[in-house]
């Protein structure tokens, strides 16, 4: 997203949002770049192939460096990229056997996620039907992997209460943590 914006454009949001954010910018492929190398990039607007290839390297990247996957909503119409980014970046922790809590009471992607693989159920119609859906029904409930019981995923995926899914998340991430420090 960074190559749409000037070097004073960058400087302007940063100057604007302060220790609260701290940018990280990638090539096309994924690969990090030094501040002075992304200062010499002409700004342009990427077309579709740069988006698809460029959010995808970019997801698979954020999916190397961190440890569990928190999914809420998520559109499912008018993404850019190869599928809707929930269901990439998803369907990349489970690829890597990463923790994945599906937070579904919001409705969007991470519903429709938790719907294909039995954890949650149908709504008014059936899920998926966007790019990619098709790939979940390999997977079950057990290949979240998050230190939560089926019945605490189930709850996770239908609640609508923030108190609810913040206590399931947090403790799914202590389980988590548990398993990995016994194993």
């Amino acid at each position: 997203m960074h190559i749409r914006m000037t070097p004073g454009q960058i400087d302007e949001f940063c100057a604007g949002h302060g220790a609260a954010v701290h940018l990280a910018f990638l090539a096309q492929d994924g690969t990090r770049l030094g501040w002075e190398q992304r200062r010499a990039m002409s700004p342009h607007e990427p077309d579709d192939s740069e988006w698809e290839s460029g959010l995808s390297a970019m997801r698979a990247t954020v999916c190397g460096e961190t440890v569990a996957r928190i999914a809420g909503g998520g559109r499912i119409e008018g993404y850019k990229g190869r599928m809707p980014d929930v269901a990439e970046e998803v369907l990349l922790s489970l690829e890597v056997r990463q923790p994945v809590f599906l937070i579904g009471g919001f409705g969007g992607c991470a519903r429709g996620i938790a719907e294909i693989i039995g954890l949650a159920e149908r709504k008014d119609q059936a899920p998926g039907g966007w790019a990619g859906s098709e790939r979940f029904s390999q997977y079950t409930p057990d290949d979240l992997r998050n230190g939560l019981s089926r019945e605490d995923n189930a709850i996770l995926a239908d609640t609508p209460h923030i108190d609810e899914m913040v206590s399931l998340v947090w403790n799914g991430v202590q389980r988590s943590l548990e398993q990995a420090a016994a194993s």
